[in-house]
């Protein structure tokens, strides 16, 4: 294998100093575009490739921060303070996730209100002042958001879909995957009439994909049937909206993306899981009572920070021309509200086949 060249042979055959391809490689704007082009087409035709964890560690040190002082990775948020976030689970976890990743890093992880600061220039210029390079766009309040912002200094990274405008790379849950894992594995333990009940805004906040594997399930198994699916559009779904879709669908089970149902299927006479089970398509990972799809939050907001940490090894900073998305699996939870149902009796199946 041929090896790496050196900043010094570089310099040499392009015919600048080993200051002027330092600064090159580094997209600096110190250096004119025709140099920095020169440079780095010659470095490339050497075979230069450079060091990531040498980027880090370099542009750390050309930050100016104090010995032993953390770099920061900036959460920036856009929840306004009557809706605070940390009262909800799912964007807790995302920022669990994330901190914790920053901590391995040796980065620590900082929130920044963009509500708070009240535009996004102020934040930006803010962000700049404290050395803040690297920032994760948390989950905004409404899916089909687009946001204005001076992207060109800073790598970044968004969590989810909601922030739909421009295109940056992200990182997600697999909402399809974990509808279709819902889907299966309720079927495997011995249910057939399954439905899924929802709000719109939580189908819109997973561009409609929980929908999507939802009715693929339903086509896969039968005709569609538009029964099995309610989206109820105000805030919240309501009891009396539920209990009147159970009597008319009569589910044997339910995915439900919110725990709202079980005290409403009691309330019907009914007990869960023997009249109705119940699978969630959100829940923590571990021991739990309920059953259903573990989203794996936690991993998902620290794929965020490898995103950024990503963009400063390969010295990378505003809009990318090619933006990714890293897509998570989510994992089956076994609990007790959609457990294996019983193998029908022989005397059940003499029954069943009485016409």
């Amino acid at each position: 294998m041929k090896p790496v060249p050196s900043l010094q042979e570089i310099a040499e055959a392009a015919g600048v100093s080993r200051a002027t391809v330092s600064r090159a490689l580094r997209n600096s704007s110190l250096i004119s575009e025709a140099t920095r082009t020169r440079v780095c087409d010659t470095a490339t035709r050497l075979g230069y490739r450079p060091d990531p964890l040498v980027a880090t560690l370099m542009a750390r040190l050309r930050e100016g921060r104090p010995r032993g002082e953390q770099p920061v990775i900036g959460y920036v948020t856009s929840h306004p303070p009557e809706q605070d976030w940390r009262r909800t689970a799912y964007f807790v976890r995302l920022f669990r996730g994330a901190e914790e990743r920053c901590r391995s890093l040796g980065f620590r992880l900082q929130e920044f209100s963009l509500p708070a600061v009240g535009s996004p220039s102020l934040l930006a210029r803010i962000l700049r002042t404290r050395n803040v390079n690297g920032l994760i766009f948390a989950p905004m309040p409404t899916p089909g958001t687009r946001l204005e912002f001076p992207w060109d200094d800073f790598a970044v990274a968004a969590l989810g879909t909601t922030l739909d405008q421009p295109g940056l790379h992200r990182v997600r849950a697999n909402y399809f995957q974990v509808m279709t894992l819902a889907c299966t594995r309720l079927r495997e333990y011995g249910y057939q009439r399954i439905g899924f009940i929802a709000r719109e805004h939580m189908d819109r906040r997973g561009s409609h994909r929980w929908r999507a594997a939802f009715l693929l399930d339903q086509d896969l198994h039968g005709d569609i049937d538009p029964r099995a699916m309610e989206l109820v559009s105000d805030n919240e779904v309501k009891r009396t909206a539920f209990q009147q879709w159970a009597q008319e669908y009569r589910p044997e089970a339910v995915i439900v993306t919110r725990n709202i149902a079980y005290n409403w299927i009691e309330e019907m006479g009914l007990t869960v899981p023997e009249d109705i089970a119940l699978a969630y398509t959100g829940i923590g990972g571990g021991h739990s009572i309920l059953s259903g799809v573990d989203q794996r939050l936690e991993a998902v907001g620290a794929h965020a920070v490898n995103l950024v940490v990503e963009q400063f090894h390969h010295n990378e900073r505003g809009l990318h021309p090619d933006p990714k998305t890293v897509v998570l699996d989510g994992v089956w939870v076994d609990g007790k509200t959609a457990p294996p149902r019983p193998a029908p009796t022989r005397k059940n199946r003499r029954k069943s086949n009485v016409k």
